[in-house]
């Protein structure tokens, strides 16, 4: 639904306000719609329909929302209409009993040492809005997080990735604050959500807590926003529109209401880090030197040794150490992925694409023995190579392991000890007590208590690098460092065929600083963010015909404007793919930019993509 003038009639002129729910003619029936503007003066020369009523006296929405709403529509170019469904709550027809949303109980008062409370003094005190909280341990995170929420008691917006990710905060609030909290996630059902929704309408809640959709919560002041993991990809919406970044919008909103925003990770993004560098966040990060001990192991030295099984001897002995001790063990293994990659056992090489430098993916010819490879980012297909490109060795393997070739194998050497599996297909049910190795995936790492796992071992350390994605060296490194920070007192051992990648060899030398600076350099040398801005516009069909044509046309029609415009941008089209429900044939169609590029420059190419077609702004992945 688009924005529409409307009349207001002499009885309702002294009572209509921005933000009110009001009903409307529209065609041949009625309609309710919003109030987003009141203009003085009536547009001459043009009829124009009167408002039926004023349907609600107290406005549903507030001005600043009004303005977020019509900001997310600009930037992600989509219908303020779409936008505001997505903010509005809905409206339960009767009424129902409270219902408890949360009943964890607080941990004690963590005392406060000197340097956390030195941050916790710039945070509040300095003039400055924007900050960039870098903790080291998730103990250091909970101590200032507890502090800074104490010193500043009311008005907070925290914005979590996902709902599991709720408790760590809830458990920080003392049980009067808990009352004087609203949650906003999709978890809620209807009637949860308005109830929430009118704690912040009455102005009762003092803190708002929830995933993305706390950010359309009706605040009338807000003095603090907390974005916490900010390098979390569960912050953007990139299944619906309107497909938003909660980085970029949390940031608008702190500009709306003039608020601080302190945004947190334990391995900030590129482009916040970049951020950091250039000094428009404060940094807030301890001197703490965190002692500890992480041994990577060299997957092809074991080759050599003869020893092929999953397991180095290393790990293997610390394993049957911790159970003669009664420690418990996490075996991480991350089996997300599009496909294997191909990999030389002998020095580590991964096959890539000579254009992009991103892996091969490799894929099965249906009735044939063997195989190809395939870039996903420059559509190109090679044949399987007979020897390694580096070493020319023969050992080529194709790389992926999963949680359940993990459990089948550590069964066969400890077939008495009490093993788990945790991932999205069996759930997070853990019985602690009675548990001595866990296998899990990046999903078991909200549910597992730390301070209770005595030996992590990671399976293999590669699984990201091998995905074709550009952010897949930043996304190892991230993943990695979780297990230093969520738990420092673990011995953890990294398994892994490359052990001279940067991200990997700098996570046990814990030189951050110099993955972020070479991320930076490839970002830039192969045009991705920050340096660049990237759209995907999608298309969708089920005729794969149509798909290829529409696809096709839209390319040269981009690329024919570009021309006329002299403007330095890229554009590339991907391969299209059938995705899970087989019902629908899938083209992208990738812009890339300059990140000063005007604004204005780009609403304009905008303006050539059909309605039918999907715009993601900003988007994670490119595949």
């Amino acid at each position: 639904m688009g924005i529409f003038d409307y009349k207001v009639p002499d009885v309702l002129a002294s009572q209509i306000k921005i933000g009110q729910l009001v009903s409307i003619p529209f065609r041949k029936g009625e309609l309710e719609g919003i109030v987003i503007r009141i203009k003085k003066q009536a547009i001459v020369g043009k009829q124009i329909k009167e408002i039926n009523k004023i349907l609600h006296q107290n406005p549903i929405l507030t001005e600043s929302q009004i303005k977020l709403a019509e900001w997310i529509a600009q930037y992600y170019f989509v219908s303020l209409g779409t936008v505001i469904k997505t903010i509005l709550p809905a409206v339960p027809k009767r009424k129902s009993e409270k219902v408890k949303l949360f009943s964890q109980s607080p941990l004690p008062e963590p005392k406060l040492p000197m340097e956390i409370s030195n941050l916790i003094y710039k945070a509040s005190s300095l003039k400055k809005q924007k900050f960039f909280f870098w903790p080291k341990t998730l103990e250091e995170k909970r101590v200032f997080f507890y502090w800074l929420l104490k010193r500043i008691k009311q008005n907070v917006l925290i914005i979590v990735p996902e709902f599991s990710d709720m408790d760590f905060y809830l458990r920080l609030f003392p049980e009067k604050l808990q009352k004087k909290t609203a949650v906003f996630t999709s978890q809620l059902n209807k009637n949860q959500f308005y109830q929430n929704w009118q704690k912040v309408v009455n102005n009762q809640a003092k803190i708002v807590i929830g995933t993305k959709l706390a950010l359309f919560a009706p605040f009338q002041k807000l003095d603090l926003i907390i974005f916490d993991q900010e390098e979390d990809q569960n912050h953007k919406q990139s299944d619906q529109n309107p497909r938003f970044d909660s980085r970029a919008v949390a940031l608008k909103l702190a500009e709306l209401h003039g608020s601080k925003i302190v945004l947190a990770s334990h391995a900030p993004s590129v482009e916040s880090y970049q951020q950091i560098k250039n000094h428009q966040y404060q940094l807030l990060q301890s001197e703490f030197d965190n002692k500890l001990s992480i041994n990577l192991v060299d997957m092809r030295e074991e080759i050599k040794k003869r020893n092929y099984s999953i397991f180095s001897d290393e790990l293997i002995d610390a394993i049957k150490e911790k159970i003669e001790k009664n420690r418990k063990i996490f075996l991480f293994i991350n089996h997300r992925g599009y496909g294997s990659s191909i990999i030389c056992r002998d020095c580590g090489e991964v096959t890539k694409c000579q254009n992009c430098q991103l892996p091969f993916i490799y894929h099965e010819n249906a009735g044939q023995s063997s195989g190809f490879l395939y870039c996903h980012h420059c559509h190109i297909k090679s044949e399987m190579p007979p020897f390694c490109p580096k070493c020319n060795g023969a050992n080529l393997k194709l790389s992926g392991l999963g949680t359940q070739k993990v459990e089948s194998e550590i069964k066969k050497l400890y077939p008495k000890a009490k093993i788990i599996r945790i991932d999205k297909d069996i759930g997070h049910v853990i019985d602690f007590p009675k548990t001595d190795i866990i296998i899990g995936t990046e999903y078991a790492l909200k549910y597992l208590d730390f301070e209770k796992i005595k030996l992590i071992g990671v399976v293999s350390a590669d699984t990201f690098l091998y995905l074709p994605n550009f952010q897949s060296t930043i996304r190892t490194f991230q993943l990695l460092t979780k297990f230093p920070y969520l738990s420092p007192a673990s011995e953890i051992i990294i398994q892994t065929y490359t052990p001279e990648n940067l991200a990997i060899k700098n996570i046990v030398l814990q030189k951050y600083e110099k993955i972020y600076q070479k991320e930076l350099e490839s970002r830039q040398s192969f045009h991705y963010p920050p340096f660049y801005q990237i759209i995907k516009l999608i298309y969708q069909n089920k005729d794969k015909k149509t798909c290829l044509n529409q696809t096709n046309w839209l390319y040269h029609e981009l690329s024919s404007w570009i021309k006329k415009q002299r403007v330095n941008w890229e554009i590339s089209i991907l391969t299209p793919f059938v995705p899970i429900t087989f019902k629908k044939w899938q083209m992208y169609i990738i812009v890339k930019y300059p990140a000063n590029t005007p604004e204005k420059i780009i609403k304009e190419m905008i303006k050539l993509v059909p309605d039918n077609w999907l715009i993601d702004r900003e988007p994670t992945s490119l595949l």
